[in-house]
């Protein structure tokens, strides 16, 4: 069986890691990008199941991948972590984020939903 394909858009950080530890043990293909522009680079090029990635990236933030991700991979499913409360989670929304999360966010949540989001891609 293929694993599914997950592009983690995050900066290093102790979440990060056991975010792709839990990412691995449930056996997610992971690809991991640190901003925007490389985040983008790699939807171009290959097809995720799902997009996490945290809200306020170097240079840029989450809604600015949104729209890009959003303007060549519409039915991508995209999770949103907001590390610093930003309160544009209706923004995020609007933009085509399928899910948004202020943190702290319990990490089995996110593995819940995604398992759920790609399980009605399934369908």
């Amino acid at each position: 069986m293929n694993k599914l394909k997950i592009l983690l858009v995050m900066e290093k950080s102790f979440f990060r890691e056991k975010l792709i530890q839990e990412l691995v043990i449930n056996e997610y293909e992971l690809i991991l990008a640190t901003d925007v522009i490389e985040a983008t680079q790699l939807t171009r090029k290959n097809s995720f199941e799902s997009i996490i990635a945290q809200f306020s990236l170097q240079g840029s933030d989450a809604i600015e991948l949104i729209l890009n991700v959003k303007d060549f991979k519409k039915k991508t499913p995209i999770i949103i972590i907001d590390f610093k409360k930003s309160n544009m989670k209706h923004e995020a929304l609007k933009a085509g984020a399928t899910s948004f999360f202020d943190f702290p966010v319990n990490i089995k949540t996110i593995i819940e939903l995604l398992n759920k989001s790609l399980e009605c891609v399934a369908i």
